[in-house]
């Protein structure tokens, strides 16, 4: 069974990241789900950017936090390629993919930025926008997870690895469905481990076709990635790829 394809970011190697035009084209180009990044603006709309700062996607400056949407969406997000994009909000990207079926893992980025509240606000706006079954709320930030978990039982969360190795241990205090390990810490009998345990795992950010082959051997249930494209080539490849990826 080949992994999930997750578009990190939606597909940043051909559009501006966390765009809707860069979640159109992971889509376009074969991602079985699209990872974002959510922090909260002052005036308490939910946005997609992965920094806690405007400065290097947008052509603003400044906090997240500290701007209202509206501030925001004046902006320019695509510094890379030279057009226009700008900020979605997180309304937006439901409205086009909360019942689309794919994997939506969103991303709480709330280890570096305190934003009172965001927990309860996302749940809310995922309920509004329809059954969150393909839903998994992920964040290097265990408070924000347990307090997912005590709002919303129902809800997938998971926890995010990147420097130190995958623990076992946390991921069970934490009450978490899946982890997500930079894929440097990734080992066969790692990755054997914790399927064992009930886990799901979606190493990151998995570029290169060494790494993809490596993770697919490792039978993880996804890989996130910025070149769908190329990971999406490798399943075509695959003899196992079929109509049954993801698990």
């Amino acid at each position: 069974m080949f992994p999930q394809i997750i578009g990190h970011r939606g597909f940043p190697y051909k559009a501006p990241e966390n765009t809707m035009s860069s979640y159109i084209s992971a889509v376009d180009a074969g991602a079985d789900g699209l990872e974002i990044d959510i922090h909260m603006t002052k005036d308490g709309e939910l946005v997609l950017i992965h920094d806690e700062t405007l400065d290097r996607t947008t052509n603003g400056s400044g906090s997240v936090g500290l701007c209202t949407f509206k501030e925001i969406r004046r902006l320019n997000a695509d510094r890379r390629f030279g057009g226009q994009a700008k900020v979605p909000a997180l309304r937006d990207f439901l409205e086009r993919f909360a019942l689309s079926g794919l994997t939506l893992i969103m991303e709480l980025k709330t280890n570096k930025a305190h934003y009172p509240g965001i927990e309860e606000k996302l749940l809310g706006l995922l309920n509004e926008y329809g059954p969150p079954a393909h839903v998994i709320i992920a964040s290097f930030n265990r408070n924000s997870l347990i307090t997912v978990k005590r709002l919303d039982s129902r809800m997938k969360t998971g926890v995010l690895f990147k420097y130190r190795p995958v623990s076992l241990s946390r991921a069970k205090s934490t009450n978490v469905d899946a982890l997500f390990p930079h894929f440097r810490n990734m080992r066969f009998v790692t990755a054997k481990k914790f399927a064992k345990s009930g886990f799901s795992l979606y190493p990151f950010t998995v570029n290169h076709l060494n790494t993809m082959r490596k993770m697919v051997f490792y039978r993880v249930s996804g890989i996130i990635t910025d070149r769908c494209d190329l990971l999406s080539a490798l399943k075509a490849e695959h003899p196992a790829s079929g109509d049954d990826s993801g698990r």
